[in-house]
């Protein structure tokens, strides 16, 4: 999509115009709020966590439901993308999954619950995100602070953020916030979560048949394992920062003893 300089983008612009009006709380993240604070960075998708409150999300799968939503399978292939019924989305189908990498009508939108290196989301990154005009458009929303999308790539490490990262002299460890300190015992309490969250898609993984007969059991079952995919590559990068998976000893450190009945 077009930098900030460059006209306006009204798929871009009808999506965010579409979220706000809705009262949908969110903050932009990705390649488009790094275009809001100014950087260059090529992307075709628009990026925002939003706030996990089931009446929250109860407005966001209301708006999902009317923007001819598919379940993308393949960003090089989007004709592979799975069709989503009219009334797909609620409240309690978004909380299933932590990402959700949607074709609309409109452009490409993609939900992220829990961004790599911030496991609380939209509580976290609304601390410290600005109300800025979103480039290519003339829609101002809750930007994520350049400093928490950074830290975010840093953490997620694939090779389009190490570009980044490496164009713009900031290839490093995660650096850390007020929220997300770069410490040991940081890393395990997030590999703890990510481990929790990762049994979670699994059970609720198990509850859809296999093979799917309706094009809504597809859609499910491949939420599942796109979002197993995503918390997978986020333990992996987790695990390297721990120096390996959480110990015996960490897990014993972190978790609550056993309370007698």
């Amino acid at each position: 999509m077009a930098g900030q300089a460059d006209p306006i983008d009204r798929g871009r612009e009808t999506l965010l115009r579409a979220l706000r009006e809705a009262s949908v709380l969110f903050v932009l993240i990705g390649g488009a709020a790094l275009q809001s604070h100014g950087q260059r960075y090529e992307t075709e998708d628009i990026d925002v966590t939003p706030d996990r409150a089931q009446q929250n999300l109860a407005r966001l799968a209301d708006v999902l439901n009317r923007l001819e939503c598919s379940l993308e399978v393949d960003p090089a292939h989007p004709e592979k993308a799975v069709s989503l019924p009219p009334d797909y989305f609620t409240a309690s189908v978004l909380a299933q999954a932590t990402v959700w990498n949607l074709r609309t009508a409109h452009g490409k939108l993609d939900l992220t619950l829990a961004p790599s290196g911030f496991p609380q989301g939209y509580t976290q990154l609304i601390a410290d995100a600005e109300q800025r005009r979103v480039a290519a458009t003339t829609i101002t929303v809750a930007v994520a602070s350049l400093a928490d999308v950074e830290h975010s790539k840093r953490t997620a490490d694939r090779a389009k953020d190490r570009a980044y990262l490496q164009q713009v002299g900031r290839l490093g460890p995660p650096h850390p916030t007020a929220d997300t300190p770069a410490s040991a015992p940081s890393v395990a309490h997030g590999l703890l979560r990510a481990y929790a969250r990762r049994e979670e898609l699994r059970a609720a993984r198990a509850q859809v048949a296999d093979p799917q007969t309706t094009r809504r059991d597809r859609a499910r079952a491949l939420a599942y394992d796109l979002g197993l995919k995503a918390i997978d590559e986020e333990i992996a990068a987790l695990e390297q920062s721990n120096g390996g998976p959480l110990t015996a000893q960490q897990r014993a450190e972190l978790e609550p003893p056993n309370q007698a009945s």
